[in-house]
């Protein structure tokens, strides 16, 4: 599988730095906080497929319509959530995301 990439993207910074920060690994459930369009979610997915699970929250509806678009081919391992990531524990707990290995604000 790939990550969809002909919608509107940028260039997200210190993805590698971010990722390598994580320890993100094969097989982990992590959260990334600001979502956005998917730079950095992107690559955790790369490092945690094809058993990891990412929960993705932006409060910006139409970052989550492109995510969601994005991830498409993703959809058994991502959860995108239109909320604020102030809300982190209630949305872990209804989307039983847990254990969370890490977590990108």
């Amino acid at each position: 599988m790939s990550v969809t990439t002909s919608l509107p993207t940028h260039v997200p910074v210190l993805v590698r730095e971010a990722v390598e920060g994580l320890q993100a690994q094969p097989g982990g459930y992590f959260v990334d906080c600001t979502v956005g369009l998917g730079g950095h979610a992107a690559a955790i997915l790369e490092r945690i497929s094809p058993q990891g699970k990412l929960l993705g929250i932006d409060a910006d509806p139409e970052a989550i319509r492109i995510a969601q678009a994005r991830f498409g081919d993703y959809s058994e391992a991502v959860t995108l959530v239109n909320d604020s990531f102030a809300n982190l524990e209630a949305i872990c707990s209804k989307y039983k995301f847990y254990p969370v290995d890490g977590i990108l604000f």
